[in-house]
């Protein structure tokens, strides 16, 4: 089975963030995304949609230090379903708990690239492609490593062999 959710939107407010008992981080906010369409009259049409997102350990201390309200973000996560009883009520509630948080928006003024910070493990944003005639490929002596970009850290890695169930 698959549940894998992609988005990519504005944080609709400051997210919140709390430690809990363990003393891990949690932190939630709220994020935007829009769909446009023309409608058969050929009008443009566009809806809101608002997801709360949920985040966690190093992805949530990453969103508590760089992310603030209006910031282009990409979330990857799953979909996860809350129901509890209140009152005799059945309620329901649907979340996303991230899993790769990116920033896409940086404001050069507010210092706030995570290169700054001394945990920092990013490369910086965007890459940009070397000009024509500028490309020179690795030695084939040289070990090829992708660089973890703005906060792509997965929960697998907070993950001890003794963890894993099989």
């Amino acid at each position: 089975m698959l549940n894998k959710v992609q988005l990519i939107g504005r944080v609709g407010q400051e997210p919140e963030q709390k430690v809990i008992a363990s003393g891990g981080m949690l932190v939630t906010l709220s994020l935007a995304t829009n769909e446009r369409w023309k409608d058969k009259s050929g009008n443009r049409q566009e809806k809101t949609s608002w997801h709360r997102i949920t985040l966690w350990s190093s992805q949530a201390k990453f969103v508590a230090q760089y992310v603030h309200k209006g910031d282009l973000v990409y979330i990857e996560g799953r979909i996860d379903y809350q129901e509890w009883d209140k009152d005799g009520v059945k309620q329901y509630s649907t979340s996303i708990v991230g899993q790769t948080v990116q920033k896409l928006s940086w404001d050069k003024n507010t210092g706030g690239n995570p290169q700054d910070s001394s945990e920092s493990n990013w490369s910086p944003s965007p890459a940009q492609t070397p000009a024509q005639g500028d490309f020179q490929p690795a030695p084939e002596s040289s070990p090829l490593t992708p660089k973890p970009i703005f906060g792509n850290v997965s929960p697998v890695d907070d993950l001890l062999e003794d963890d894993i169930p099989f």
